[in-house]
Order: C-alpha cells, then sequence, then structure tokens
C-alpha cells in the first residue's frame, strides 16, 4: 500500500543528517591494467571536496564476497580487474562539486590484456575454483540398437537487473565504542553485517543493519559493496556519508545475469523419449566467484525442466573473466535450464517429424521417477494431470490443426501454438539454508512485533 501511495521510504529518502558528506565513485577506464598513479590533489583543492576514500583507508580486509572465501577487492590495491570497477571516492559536500571533483582525479594505468569472452577463458583455462560435476545413472540398460542422438549448443546472453531502486546506502557512526548503522538496500542484512565487520575490523555486534524495504531486487540487492564502500568511508571521514549510485554506475558494477553457453549430447528412442543426457555448461562468471558457483550447480539441477532425465551427466565452469562479477537474477537458473533442455526437445520432435506435444508427454515426470538430482521417487502424478487437463482446455489439437490450416493458406502471416511443461526445485543445494525462523515479541498491551528472515523488495511481506 506504501508503494501505491508514494509513502514509502527508500535509503535515499531518509532526511540528510547534520555533517553528512555525499560520496562519488571514480571508476576505471580500462578492462583489465596496474595502477601506476592516482593524482588527487586538482580534486582535493576544490572547495567542498573532504576527502579521497581508497584501498589504504580500508582498516581490516579489503575482499568481500556473498558466500564462501572473500575473494573481490572492495578498492583495487594495485590491478583493476574491469572497465567501470570504483577505484576510489570522492567525499563531497554537494552533487555539484563531486562530480566536478570526480573529473578532476588522474588516473594512469599500464594497460594489460583482459579476458572477456568464455572462449577467451577457456583458452587461458582462467576458472573459479574448481569445475563442477553432477552424474546419475539409472536403467542404462535401456539404450538398444535404434537409439538416436541429437547434438546442439544454447548461447544466452546477459541480462540487467534495473530495480527501480538503485544502489543506496547511508553509514552513520555513533561517536562512540566503533559503533555504526549502516541503511542499504539490500536482500540479505546479515551478510552486509559480517561483511561491514572485516573490512572495518570491527566486532559484529557493533554494526547495525537497516533495511525497511528494497526497491526491487530481483538478486541483484545480494551484492553489497555500496554499504561496504560507504562504512569505510564513514569511519575515516568520522561523519555520517552517503552514497547512491546513478543508473549508469549501477550498471557498470553491480552484475548481470550470467552469460551461459550450453552443448547437450542426448540420445533418445524412435518414440521421442529420453534415455541419457550429457550437458557442458561453460558460465561468464566475471571478477570473482560470487554466487557463480552455487548457480552452476542449480543449473544442472534444474536443466530437466518438466521432464525426467534418468541417466544425467553434466559438467559445468564458472569462467573467470575482466567483466562485473555476475550474480544472482530472477529464477537462478532455472529459465536458462528450461530454455536449454526445451531446444532439446524441440530438435528430437523436428527429427522425428512429430508434434513437440507428443515428446514432451512422452518425456513428463511421472510417479515413482527419481529425478537426476533427487533423493527420493515423485509421490505423486500432478504434472501428467495438469498437462492433461491444459490440453482439454485449451484445445490443443483441434487449435494446431486450424493454426496449420491457415498457415498453409497466409504467405505473410503465420500462427503458432505451444504447450510447455514446468516443475520447480524450490531448495537450494545446501540443507542448513533450507530453513527459516521467526521471533515473536508480544508487549504488555497486547501489540506484538514479528521479527522475521524475510526481506521485503516490493512484493510485500
Amino acid at each position: 500500500a506504501e508503494q501505491c501511495s508514494g509513502e514509502a521510504i527508500y535509503v535515499d529518502d531518509i532526511p540528510k543528517y547534520v555533517n553528512e558528506l555525499l560520496l562519488f565513485p571514480v571508476q576505471s577506464k580500462v578492462a583489465h591494467g596496474k595502477i601506476k598513479k592516482i593524482s588527487i590533489e586538482r580534486a582535493l583543492s576544490i572547495p567542498g571536496v573532504h576527502g579521497w576514500i581508497s584501498a589504504k583507508d580500508v582498516p581490516g580486509k579489503n575482499f568481500w564476497s556473498i558466500g564462501g572465501i572473500p575473494d573481490e577487492e572492495l578498492f583495487p590495491l594495485e590491478d583493476v580487474q574491469y572497465t567501470g570497477q570504483i577505484v576510489g571516492l570522492i567525499a563531497a559536500e554537494n552533487v555539484d562539486v563531486g562530480q566536478d571533483a570526480v573529473k578532476a582525479v588522474d588516473i594512469e594505468y599500464e594497460a594489460l590484456e583482459p579476458i572477456l569472452t568464455v572462449s577467451d577463458a577457456l583458452k587461458k583455462d582462467s576458472f573459479h575454483v574448481s569445475k563442477r560435476h553432477l552424474k546419475r545413472m539409472q536403467n542404462e540398460e535401456v539404450e538398444g540398437k535404434d537409439m538416436r542422438t541429437v547434438k546442439g549448443q544454447v548461447f544466452l546472453g546477459g541480462q540487467e537487473h534495473f530495480y527501480f531502486e538503485p544502489h543506496s546506502a547511508i553509514a552513520v557512526p555513533s561517536g562512540e565504542k566503533q559503533e555504526m548503522t549502516v541503511y542499504f538496500t539490500t536482500q540479505e542484512p546479515c551478510n552486509v553485517q559480517t561483511q561491514v565487520s572485516s573490512v572495518l575490523n570491527i566486532p559484529q555486534h557493533k554494526i547495525i543493519v537497516k533495511c525497511k524495504r528494497a526497491g526491487g531486487g530481483f538478486g541483484g540487492k545480494e551484492r553489497c559493496f555500496v554499504a561496504l564502500m560507504t562504512a569505510v568511508a564513514a569511519n575515516v571521514m568520522r561523519r555520517p556519508c552517503r552514497m547512491i549510485l546513478t543508473r549508469e554506475v549501477d550498471v557498470d558494477t553491480t552484475g548481470h545475469r550470467h552469460e551461459t553457453r550450453a552443448s547437450y549430447s542426448i540420445k533418445y528412442g524412435e518414440d521421442g523419449k529420453i534415455v541419457s543426457s550429457e550437458f557442458e555448461f561453460d558460465v561468464n562468471a566475471g571478477i570473482s566467484t560470487d554466487l557463480s558457483l552455487a548457480w552452476v550447480d542449480v543449473l544442472m539441477r534444474r536443466i530437466d525442466g518438466g521432464y525426467t532425465l534418468s541417466n544425467f551427466e553434466g559438467t559445468g565452469v564458472a569462467w573467470k573473466t575482466n567483466l562485473m562479477s555476475n550474480t544472482a537474477f530472477r529464477g537462478f537458473g532455472s529459465p536458462e535450464g528450461a530454455l536449454i533442455i526445451e531446444d532439446a526437445i524441440e530438435n528430437i520432435a523436428n527429427e522425428l517429424g512429430i508434434d513437440t506435444a507428443l515428446v514432451r508427454e512422452k518425456n513428463l515426470t511421472r510417479e515413482g521417477d527419481l529425478l537426476h538430482h533427487g533423493t527420493l521417487p515423485v509421490n505423486e502424478d500432478f504434472l501428467i494431470n495438469c498437462w492433461k487437463e491444459c490440453l482439454d482446455q485449451s484445445r490443443y489439437w483441434q487449435t494446431k490443426e486450424e493454426i496449420d490450416n491457415f498457415n498453409q493458406s497466409n504467405k505473410l502471416k503465420k500462427r503458432g501454438i505451444a504447450i510447455v511443461p514446468m516443475k520447480f526445485c524450490p531448495t537450494i543445494p545446501f540443507k542448513m539454508l533450507n530453513q527459516a525462523g521467526a521471533f515473536l515479541r508480544v508487549y504488555v498491551d497486547g501489540s506484538i512485533l514479528l521479527s522475521h528472515g524475510g526481506a521485503e523488495m516490493g512484493q510485500g511481506l
């Protein structure tokens, strides 16, 4: 309701603090290079500029992560890793002064050869941590002489989240005991607290992170470098600091949907039934692991769409490139998995010369199936029942015949129809993350306060 009425308060709606400074990022202009010299004298001489914040101002670890071992520099110390990377911050009294100061900063680079594409990374064997593998073989004896094989490749580009509120943060030092409050538009307040504690070398109990709501997220609000940089600046300047990314800087730095190249080889029978499948996934992860390894793992589990892949083998690699680190995006592997498996289904139907709906129905997940990523057999036949109901209510076959007749009679106008099954594995492949909790306080006047692990990102809670 507050969003619709305009009453919702976002980070940049919080009134300005006394002595507050605004932060303006200075970005790298090369994709990969050594920092030879940073000249900030002209910028600092501008009236209203109060400071320059960079790697040397980080009192704790200059590395951070969403999960796992921190492997992404907060501020680059020696090398820049991608075009647009934030090298440092100007702290200024107002927007005009800050923007002028950014233009006055001169950085000299020694250009290095960048790795920009998956093909480049493959040639240089540049990947993050480890190559992933998933295999489950069932009913291998069903393969016979009448088996056919279809092979294919699918290329998927990246995608920008484009949430309506860009990354925004305010860090307010309390003035005593190293305590600090951070207001940040985030999906993950807990990790923000953990990472602020790490970069400032301050115990977590001294850090309070507040997020009333995020103006959209879609996975893009799990990255938290904006909050960390703002906290470092506030710690250095000893006064409240505010950093609101422009849309351009947000797009440059916050990560996108993973660019993916998938190859498959699938064996199937004369009826279109898939007998075995092999997949290879090459994923452009960018400069750090972020959530890319988990994303590759989930993609391999969600590659089956609405089908059962009994004899399955998949390998996936998160390739390290000189791009901003790609990250979580709505669906987390499911949209990509569905598109890839449906490409294979379409090719099987074309090879057999039959309607894709027949191939899809033949491979639907049924009761008793053990999925290639499952631990227990499927205990219901919901999918086939839903499938039949959709065919019936849509008059699929009658409509298909009408469309075929129309297309034969019209040279320029064409129509089409499709029915595609989908199932969703809602779990995260780490048991400890498949849980939730809540804390309910009941006050003496009868009112209650419910604390929970949800993050409000525009969908309401």
